[in-house]
């Protein structure tokens, strides 16, 4: 099941790179893919050199192509220019997907394939430098249709690959390991008579463990049913944790995170761990109060709220339509942004809240206003906590095809706003914009990418966001000797070496008289970043 990629990967490399580094310009961003066609749904993950990496769907050359780019930690692409080829497909429509970065930056990718004529899930690895390592097809001979994947990397080294397959509609679950082959001999199939499973998310949980959420519709037919959010633990093995009601003897009992009124119709709420085994939701539903809700689960399955949750706001005449969630595993608080419409759902507004450890509204029952209700109607919005509590929201200022900016927030544990003149424009060019993400990178920026269609049908564009609301690569610190953004001790051990070897940047460095230019090194490194 497990083959190598083709050599096209590695050949495309020679091409050479063209540099992008991260603007401070709002006005133009980071190009990250402008091709003719369409480029579509970016993912951006954090590396751990301090950059990122960004993949994306390609139609340029007809089919939607899955690409690669990779930019280091001041924004430069690494890879060739619009991005290294990782499965030319010919299919004519999108489905999600997801990547992942592991701890020695190799790019892991899932994605519905188009060959065998089983439409297999496919998984591929990318070397740091952008080799084809390998390539799985993960459902194996599977037949029928397969939903979106989704992928965990685990603490034993293992990869857990998740999709929902028809006939019935249930969620599988498979475990490889690092090298692409097989741990679990087949894999893990959730399921229920009657009652159809489509996958949201799987996230990691510690020993090797996973845990996976669905939507399980309570009658046959999704479309007219209510649905609802479940939840199961599986060990490294497989086996299922979570049992709902231990005197009844199941197979698999799984946590009932919502069955209040009903999910949305083609809404997969997404997840986040908790850090200590357990995980935490929020999700919005279409029946009752249109309210939006976090819940959290311990690591052995307790529902640490009330059951069904916590409400962000209760605003009377208000519907809250979506639920990014940020988690700060230190303090235990969940943060969660939305746009809030009126019940005509004319005009919309963006707020945010903060749930404590304890299910409490910290920033009041209604939360804190982002932007005030107008007829803008915004769109994916994605949150961060920060370092030290808080968060940070970004969002698309339009919706439908309209014109619009790209929009940043940033609040304290206390609910205060910690950028002046907010919202931070992240991007002001004059054109739609739709499809965007964010993830924090290891210097503490968050990186922005989003689709748009200022040159073209759609292209893909970026943005690196400081911790303090500034665009682009920060002020050179003299400490960070290698570059790559931090200051750490492999800046000490990277002067040391230039040091001993005689190179002009050691000797130039500091320029104090009288000095010797190791101690106006030390002296810097330990004085820290602007």
């Amino acid at each position: 099941m497990r083959q190598l990629m083709t050599a096209g990967v590695v050949v495309a490399l020679a091409a050479g790179s063209a540099p992008a580094q991260w603007t401070s310009d709002h006005a133009a961003n980071t190009t990250i893919a402008d091709r003719s066609g369409e480029q579509v749904q970016p993912k951006v993950r954090a590396a751990p050199d301090g950059g990122c990496v960004i993949v994306w769907f390609d139609n340029s050359a007809g089919g939607y192509d899955v690409y690669v780019q990779r930019l280091d930690a001041q924004g430069n692409a690494i890879w060739p220019s619009n991005g290294v080829l990782v499965r030319d497909r010919s299919v004519s429509s999108t489905q999600d997907f997801d990547a992942q970065v592991d701890a020695s930056g190799n790019v892991i990718i899932a994605f519905n394939d188009d060959v065998n004529g089983n439409s297999p899930i496919s998984v591929h690895k990318l070397s740091p430098g952008g080799a084809a390592l390998w390539a799985v097809q993960a459902s194996g001979a599977q037949a029928g249709f397969k939903g979106p994947p989704q992928l965990a990397l685990l603490d034993d080294g293992g990869i857990a690959v998740a999709w929902s397959a028809a006939s019935p509609l249930s969620v599988h679950v498979h475990k490889l390991d690092a090298d692409g082959e097989s741990i679990w001999p087949g894999p893990v199939v959730l399921s229920e008579a009657g009652q159809p499973y489509n996958l949201c998310d799987i996230q990691p949980a510690p020993g090797g463990a996973m845990i996976v959420s669905w939507v399980r519709c309570a009658g046959s037919n999704c479309v007219t049913s209510n649905k609802h959010l479940y939840a199961q633990k599986l060990d490294a093995t497989g086996m299922a944790q979570w049992d709902r009601v231990p005197a009844t003897p199941v197979i698999m009992d799984p946590v009932i995170v919502f069955d209040g009124t009903s999910l949305q119709n083609g809404y997969f709420p997404p997840f986040v761990p908790d850090g200590a085994g357990g995980a935490v939701f929020a999700w919005y539903e279409t029946g009752g109060n249109r309210d939006a809700y976090v819940q959290r689960i311990s690591s052995g399955g307790t529902e640490l709220f009330p059951h069904n949750g916590v409400s962000v706001s209760i605003q009377a005449a208000r519907n809250q339509l979506g639920a990014a969630l940020a988690f700060d595993a230190a303090s235990g608080d969940a943060y969660v942004a939305w746009i809030e419409s009126n019940t005509a759902q004319s005009q919309w507004a963006m707020y945010a809240q903060r749930i404590t450890d304890e299910g409490v509204r910290a920033w009041g029952d209604n939360g804190i206003e982002l932007l005030p209700i107008s007829t803008t109607q915004g769109s994916f919005t994605a949150a961060l906590a920060r370092a030290g509590g808080g968060v940070e929201v970004y969002t698309l200022a339009n919706c439908c095809g309209a014109a619009g900016a790209v929009h940043a927030f940033a609040l304290d544990a206390d609910g205060a706003a910690e950028w002046t003149s907010p919202p931070v424009i992240v991007s002001s060019a004059p054109s739609a914009k739709t499809r965007l993400d964010a993830a924090r990178l290891s210097s503490g920026a968050a990186a922005v990418a989003w689709t748009d269609t200022r040159l073209d049908s759609g292209n893909i564009y970026a943005q690196r966001v400081n911790p303090d609301g500034s665009l682009g690569n920060p002020e050179a610190c003299p400490a960070d000797f290698d570059g790559n953004g931090e200051r750490e001790v492999g800046d000490i051990f990277a002067f040391l070496s230039a040091w001993f070897a005689g190179a002009p940047a050691a000797f130039a460095f500091g320029g104090t008289p009288g000095v010797p230019a190791i101690f106006a090194f030390l002296a810097a490194w330990f004085a820290g970043c602007p």
